[in-house]
C-alpha cells in the first residue's frame, strides 16, 4: 500500500528537477498524476520511465502562461478522474539577477511574473472550487528563499516569490473551512535548469553575490519532493498557510 494510493495530483513543471522528481514520488507512493509541463518529447519519455508504476504518470502538454491550457488540463483529470486531491506549483525560471533598474526588457518581466506568479494562481483558482465542494485539497507552491530574503535573485523573480507566499497565505486562511490546505516551500540552491542564463545582470549578480557566499550546500531536488511527499499527507494534516525553507540554514544568516 502507497502512501498516496487512490490519490489524484495535478504537477507542474513535471520535465526537469523539483517538478519531474514529486511526480516520480508521487508515482511511487501509488497516485495518479497528470504531469503539467510544455516539451512533449520530454512528456512522453517520463511517462515511459514511471509506467512500471505502482501509481501512473499522465503527460500534458501545456504552458503556465496560457490560461486556457489551465482549464483544459484542470478539466480533462475532472472528466477523467472525477476529483483533484493534489496541485503541486512547481514550473518556475529565473530572471538572469536582473536589478530593476537594469530590467527594460518587458517581455523578459512578464514572464518571469507569468511563470511563477501568475501561472499557480490560475491553477489554484481552477482546482479550488472542486476542493472547496469535496470538503479536501492540498496545494503546495514553490517559492524560494527569494520569496523571504531580497539578495539571492533579480527582482522580478524575487517580487513573483514573495507574491506566492502571500497567496499561499491567503488561499490557507480563506479555504480552512473547507479542509483545503495550502502550503508553501521556500528552496535554497538546488541542482535544477532554473538557473540564470549567459544574458545574466552584471550588476544584479555581483550584488547577490554577497549573499551567495552564506550558501553551504547545492541541494538534491529529491529532498524538496520528500518535503512535498510530507506535507501532502494525513500526517501534515494540521500544517497549512506555511513557508517552509529548506536550505540547510542559508536564510538564518
Amino acid at each position: 500500500m502507497g502512501t498516496l494510493d487512490g490519490k489524484v495530483a495535478i504537477v507542474t513543471g513535471t520535465t526537469s528537477g523539483m517538478g519531474a522528481e514529486t511526480a516520480r514520488r508521487f508515482v511511487a507512493e501509488g497516485a495518479t498524476v497528470v504531469g503539467f509541463a510544455r516539451r512533449e518529447d520530454r512528456q512522453l519519455q517520463f511517462k515511459e520511465e514511471l509506467a512500471a508504476g505502482p501509481g501512473v504518470y499522465v503527460p500534458f502538454v501545456g504552458d503556465v502562461c496560457i490560461a486556457a491550457d489551465i482549464k483544459a488540463a484542470v478539466a480533462k483529470t475532472l472528466e477523467d478522474y472525477g476529483k483533484i486531491d493534489i496541485l503541486v506549483n512547481a514550473a518556475g525560471v529565473n530572471d538572469d539577477m536582473y536589478a530593476l533598474g537594469n530590467l527594460v526588457d518587458d517581455e523578459w518581466f512578464n514572464k518571469v511574473m507569468d511563470i511563477n506568479l501568475m501561472g499557480p494562481m490560475r491553477f489554484m483558482r481552477e482546482v479550488l472550487p472542486g476542493m472547496a465542494d469535496a470538503m479536501q485539497g492540498v496545494i503546495i507552491n514553490i517559492s524560494s528563499v527569494g520569496g523571504v530574503c531580497g539578495c539571492r535573485a533579480g527582482a522580478a523573480y524575487t517580487a513573483a516569490k514573495h507574491g506566492i507566499i502571500g497567496a499561499t497565505k491567503n488561499v490557507a486562511y480563506m479555504y480552512a473551512n473547507d479542509d483545503v490546505r495550502c502550503n508553501a516551500i521556500a528552496p535554497g540552491g538546488y541542482s535544477t535548469e532554473c538557473v540564470p542564463t549567459e544574458n545574466v545582470d552584471t550588476f544584479g549578480y555581483e550584488r547577490c553575490q554577497i549573499s551567495m557566499g552564506g550558501m553551504t550546500n547545492i541541494g538534491d531536488p529529491v529532498n524538496i519532493a520528500n518535503l512535498i511527499h510530507f506535507l501532502v499527507t494525513d500526517e501534515a494534516v494540521d500544517i497549512s498557510g506555511a513557508v517552509i525553507t529548506s536550505d540547510s540554514a542559508w536564510s538564518a544568516m
